[in-house]
């Protein structure tokens, strides 16, 4: 029975519980077979496994000899023949003596019943009474910590699961229209939620804003960070579009709102279509990559400050300028490619990450980054994706 109660503390799911119980009580007790029934309180039902390779038995809480005694919550050796007949499938013949015992939780309440038949030398006594009331005790309240345990990981996942679609929703639809470029973004999280995100928002001007930030860590708190970065981005492009002033007001205001130990890394650009320009600012968000047609060179564009929320000191400029000659592109890309672990301990890099991009450069912007995606999954070989993903590719046609 001690042996038993410690396997009992270590185990984290139901059926392996149910057949540990049954299989000590019947070596305990010296019987031919025991039965854990457990109740469903939303069908009202007991529930139960008669044999391995049978479905679960189910035995309604009223109008059954087991559902009565399951109600009567008290340990009991029992000659009722209808019991027998419930409990007829799993063996050659009927019980000749039962002992019913209820598996109660830290209130007293039972949580279902234990019902063991046929001791093999003689009849059930009060010792064995005891045995089974101690098991099912100890059944009892293992019991009771793996469904709270377990309704609180189902309740963890609905709420997982209902802020990646909020986070989910609040990505562009669909790609943006410019004439004579190409704008395709992007994005994985390593969680259920993730701290990197792009955005593209059309300005009255004609012109695109476009966004890529990665909130520092990964999972719920920088999701966090992340909607309401993207909060701020679009509340205070609907008052100014040039990137050099839209970077300091942002920092501001995520300086006031951050944890000392968040900061955000972003790139926001203004696309005009018309004259192939794009005028940006990279709060310590590299690299990013300008790939010339031309030549099928990369280069490396510079970063005009620190991440945004360490201070409102800190300075960023006046925006960059860039003019695209047709087949050029720019890949704005989150470290979570090419930090990306193989099996050795080596990181994807950014040597490989350009020589793929290269590779994919005559393809249409989505396809360049699913390329780098697939060929960063196959440099990993199985490993884990540690942090999030995120990329944005604007692409002279």
């Amino acid at each position: 029975m001690l042996e038993t109660s410690r396997l009992l503390a270590a185990l984290t799911e139901l059926p392996p519980l149910v057949a540990l119980v049954e299989r000590s009580a019947e070596r305990a007790l010296d019987c031919e077979r025991v039965h854990v029934f457990l109740e469903n309180p939303y069908t009202e039902e007991l529930v139960g496994h008669l044999s391995a390779d049978a479905p679960p038995t189910r035995l309604a809480v009223g109008g059954t000899a087991l559902g009565e005694l399951f109600r009567q919550g008290a340990c009991a050796l029992v000659a009722d023949p209808r019991l027998s007949e419930e409990l007829a499938p799993p063996g050659p013949e009927r019980a000749r003596s039962l002992l019913v015992c209820p598996v109660p939780d830290s209130r007293g309440v039972a949580l279902g019943i234990l019902v063991a038949a046929n001791r093999r030398r003689g009849r059930f006594e009060e010792w064995d009474a005891t045995l089974l009331q101690a098991l099912a005790a100890q059944a009892g309240a293992v019991i009771q910590r793996l469904r709270t345990t377990s309704s609180q990981t189902h309740r963890l996942e609905h709420d997982l699961d209902a802020a990646r679609q909020i986070l989910q929703a609040l990505l562009p639809k669909h790609p943006p229209s410019v004439p004579g470029f190409e704008v395709a973004g992007w994005t994985l999280p390593a969680d259920e939620t993730g701290g990197d995100f792009y955005d593209f928002q059309d300005r009255p001007s004609g012109h695109l804003a476009i966004a890529v930030a990665d909130v520092s860590g990964h999972g719920v708190g920088p999701a966090m960070v992340a909607a309401e970065c993207r909060a701020f981005l679009r509340a205070t492009l609907l008052h100014a579009e040039d990137p050099g002033v839209v970077i300091p007001q942002i920092n501001r205001l995520l300086c006031e709102s951050l944890p000392e130990d968040r900061f955000v890394t972003a790139f926001v650009g203004l696309l005009h279509g018309e004259e192939h320009r794009l005028a940006y600012v990279s709060a310590g968000h590299g690299p990013l990559l300008f790939f010339t047609r031309a030549t099928a060179e990369f280069r490396e564009l510079p970063i005009q400050g620190f991440p945004l929320g360490l201070s409102v000191e800190h300075g960023f400029g006046a925006p960059n300028s860039l003019e695209f000659a047709p087949g050029d592109f720019l890949a704005i890309i989150t470290d979570g490619f090419f930090e990306w672990l193989g099996p050795d301990g080596e990181c994807y890099g950014i040597d490989r990450l350009q020589n793929q991009l290269r590779e994919f450069a005559d393809r249409p912007a989505a396809e360049i980054i699913q390329g780098l995606y697939q060929a960063v999954q196959t440099f990993a070989r199985g490993c884990p994706q540690l942090d999030d993903l995120a990329a944005v590719v604007i692409k002279r046609v």
